[in-house]
Order: C-alpha cells, then structure tokens, then sequence
C-alpha cells in the first residue's frame, strides 16, 4: 500500500519594521529578527494564524 504523497505550501506573512530610512536601506537582519518575533507573539496572543496567513501562494508535490 502506498502512503498518501505530500505536499510543500508556501506561505506568506506580513510584519513591518520600524526605520529612519523612507526605503528601509538602513534596516538590518536583527531588526528584521526583532519585528518578526513581535509578530509571530502578537499572532500567539491574538490566536490570529489562519486570518494573517491565508492559503497558500504555491504549492508542489513533494518527490522522493
């Protein structure tokens, strides 16, 4: 018997980050990192995963 296939979704989710620079030329790695955990405890909190991620963007079969 065979098992059912998988499948690999990508999925998006928005967070912003706070800058000086008006095209975010000055943001760096930590505070992408920093805005990203805030978002990911302000969706924990608020039970909010299904609404901020939607479905998925892109999905393929994933092979052996």
């Amino acid at each position: 018997m065979s098992e059912k296939p998988a499948y690999n979704h990508q999925m998006l989710l928005a967070f912003s980050v706070v800058s000086n620079d008006r095209k975010g030329k000055d943001i760096t790695p930590a505070m992408l990192r920093a805005a990203l955990m805030q978002r990911i405890k302000d969706l924990d909190e608020n039970n909010e995963w299904d609404e901020a991620c939607g479905p998925p963007e892109d999905t393929y079969k994933v092979e052996d």
